[in-house]
């Protein structure tokens, strides 16, 4: 199912947001260029930037994320806390946020097969996760 779209500014592509963090990008003629991968839940908003190069999208999985239109990557993602605190984070693991906001997120040390791992919050002083 199909929630939302936007067309690209030149009007040859289209993109569509639906169910089950789908976001898919068609060419005017309805064929099928790619996907967006990332979302987890329905997408409600889809909206390209006015040089055609940025699109944003918004999803029940409670997240806005910024991808490239052309290649489709996902280039950052932003999750709004409902006590006014956030964070935005890089593929790449770089992240900033709001004074407290890093404390809704963590990472997973993997010690080796024979060790359990060990799930840590991050230090208010670090940046990389």
């Amino acid at each position: 199912m199909h929630s939302s779209y936007t067309f690209t500014p030149n009007g040859q592509t289209i993109i569509s947001g639906g169910s089950h963090g789908v976001i898919t990008a068609y060419q005017r003629n309805g064929s099928k260029i790619g996907d967006y991968v990332g979302h987890t839940g329905d997408v409600w908003a889809v909206a390209v930037s006015a040089d055609g190069r940025f699109l944003v999208s918004g999803a029940a999985d409670q997240t806005v994320r910024l991808w490239n239109v052309r290649t489709r990557e996902n280039l950052l993602t932003l999750f709004h806390g409902s006590n006014g605190e956030w964070v935005v984070w890089t593929p790449s693991g770089h992240y900033a946020s709001s004074p407290n906001g890093d404390k809704m997120i963590g990472w997973q040390i993997n010690k080796g097969v024979d060790k359990a791992r060990q799930c840590q919050t991050s230090p208010s002083s670090s940046r990389k996760y």
